[in-house]
């Protein structure tokens, strides 16, 4: 088995180590490299492997693959929502000395969650731990803290709240009209004292192939019926702020609104389905109705969505990858984590989601080692909408795109109630 040098790099670093972190890019071979810092730890008598429930088979094959097949996998969403399973997990851990957890995909504990505490319990019990994800950051800094917790207490040597008064100012501000209102921004004043916490303790990489990315935008009129959906929404909105303000989630409402309506839109899916139509490339969407209208309007092509049962989706890709010109259609949060779908040159988004770090792992999709293409295609069929275009624009700041359009659209609704139309 021939390991890149990122992948050796990062065996090296960690192996005399009982803790690291690989963030590094989807692509780069992750799953390997923990594989071979299992190995390293000759004294383990336990191994805990934690992700997301769709990943679990394809994992366990891969280490079986490569010969680990005593490691024990448990979702997260197992932990968090079965009260036995947790307990039992914990019971069973209390059996072994030298256990080794991994927390894949590991933004998964960012948040004051149930998911969170539990793993973070579940690490009190292990003598080695290990993070892996593509994206540590998807919303802000912050996103750090459990994540760092998990692998060692020993790190920050701090509480939530002591990390947020380290490494935050709070910002305040007043427009005329409206109370005073602040938020907490990232200071950059310890921001090198967390690098260089950071550089102790993880591997970073990006996949060492020099892929050619093209990024191209078609943009399709929408049917009557959506335009008037859209703008009878933007109208009853506008009418809300104009005499509450920005108030109790109704921007979020609205820009969740509008881009399931454009999402749907008729004319725009058969337009992604005459784009796909005969050619090997992925299709990504994000809600039901959208993936229904696309799958009926094309002849032949391979559907996956959150209904299609884990035998079924390796079957369905199987096929996909030994047709020659059909697409595979498949929903974002089902395709965006975990598969190897370097079999095209191609991605097509018919939709966007808000969630950045959905965005990023599907296009890892096909940047991935055994790409043999070097010039990728990632293609966007959308809606034409001023709110399309925003949402768009800021993906390319990655951030979490609630937060990054949040004050763009207040900004442009503020204009429209002016009568500056939308």
């Amino acid at each position: 088995m021939k390991l890149t040098d990122l992948q050796k790099k990062a065996i090296e670093k960690f192996e005399n180590k009982n803790f690291g972190a690989l963030f590094m890019d989807v692509g780069t071979g992750k799953t390997l490299t923990a594989i071979e810092l299992i190995k390293s730890k000759k004294n383990r008598d336990f191994c805990l492997f934690i992700t997301k429930a769709s990943l679990i088979k394809q994992t366990r094959k891969e280490f079986e693959k490569h010969g680990l097949d005593d490691v024990k996998f448990v979702s997260y969403e197992a932990i968090a929502m079965s009260d036995r399973i947790y307990i039992e997990l914990l019971d069973e851990l209390s059996m072994y000395e030298n256990i080794f957890v991994i927390a894949d995909e590991s933004t998964a504990l960012k948040n004051e969650s149930k998911t969170a505490q539990r793993c973070l319990e579940i690490r009190k019990r292990c003598k080695y731990a290990l993070i892996m994800t593509a994206t540590p950051i998807t919303k802000d800094e912050l996103d750090l803290y459990n994540q760092l917790e998990f692998l060692s207490q020993n790190i920050l040597r701090m509480s939530k709240g002591d990390f947020i008064k380290n490494f935050y100012e709070k910002i305040t501000y007043k427009k005329k009209g409206e109370s005073e209102k602040s938020f907490l921004k990232f200071s950059d004043v310890n921001k090198s004292y967390l690098q260089n916490i950071l550089d102790l303790i993880a591997i970073y990489g990006e996949i060492n192939i020099d892929f050619e990315i093209t990024e191209t935008s078609i943009t399709v009129e929408p049917d009557d019926e959506t335009a008037d959906g859209y703008l009878k929404n933007r109208d009853e909105f506008i009418e809300t702020i104009t005499k509450i303000g920005f108030e109790n989630g109704e921007l979020l409402n609205f820009l969740q609104f509008a881009n399931k309506t454009f999402s749907i839109d008729k004319n725009k899916n058969m337009a992604v389905a005459d784009y796909a139509r005969n050619k090997k490339l992925i299709v990504f969407t994000n809600y039901l109705e959208e993936h229904r209208q696309i799958v009926e309007n094309l002849d032949r092509c391979f559907a996956i969505t959150g209904a299609t049962k884990l035998a079924d989706r390796e079957r369905i890709i199987q096929y996909w990858k030994e047709s020659e010109c059909a697409p595979l259609i498949i929903m974002l949060g089902v395709g965006g984590h975990g598969l190897n779908l370097q079999y095209t040159d191609e991605i097509v988004f018919s939709s966007i989601s808000f969630d950045w770090e959905k965005m990023e792992q599907a296009k890892g999709r096909i940047s991935r080692l055994g790409q043999t293409a070097r010039e990728l295609k990632h293609t966007y069929i959308l809606c034409s909408s001023p709110i399309s275009e925003m949402i768009q624009e800021n993906l390319a700041k990655k951030q979490g795109l609630i937060n990054s359009l949040e004050n763009e659209v207040k900004d442009y609704f503020e204009k429209e109630i002016k009568n500056e139309r939308l």
